[in-house]
């Protein structure tokens, strides 16, 4: 018997150039968003509208970082400040979509492309259904 290996895992195994990121995208805090009383909202929100949110995604997997082209540095990388399991916002705009099926999920994205990284504590990650 073949052995399943998750999408995520083969993204894990790429090697990404430059400043690029790798992120699987999760759509939960805009599809479901719990009240206060724990009832689940169902967002009857259209594509366009739903364009207009930031999207969270969690990181896969990091390039070196971009090269420093001038001053005392040059030749040498720019840190990403950012590690794989960390969670980001992003525009639904940004970024190029990679799969390796039709489901969408996966982007690279240009770390100059992300707003924050998010700090959930777990219980957050479990309300909004993220893993």
């Amino acid at each position: 018997m073949t052995k399943f290996t998750p999408i995520s895992d083969l993204f894990s195994k790429t090697t990404l150039f430059h400043d690029n990121v790798l992120l699987e995208v999760f759509d939960a805090l805009s599809k479901n968003e719990a009240s206060k009383g724990g009832i689940i909202v169902i967002d009857q929100a259209t594509e366009e509208e739903r364009l207009k949110r930031l999207i969270v995604a969690k990181v896969l997997n990091i390039g070196p970082g971009g090269l420093i082209e001038e001053g005392p540095k040059a030749g040498q990388r720019m840190e990403i400040p950012l590690q794989p399991g960390d969670w980001v916002l992003i525009s639904p705009y940004t970024g190029t979509e990679a799969s390796l099926d039709t489901n969408g999920k996966y982007r690279v994205v240009s770390e100059l492309k992300i707003f924050a990284k998010i700090n959930f504590t777990k219980n957050e990650l479990k309300q909004y259904n993220l893993k």
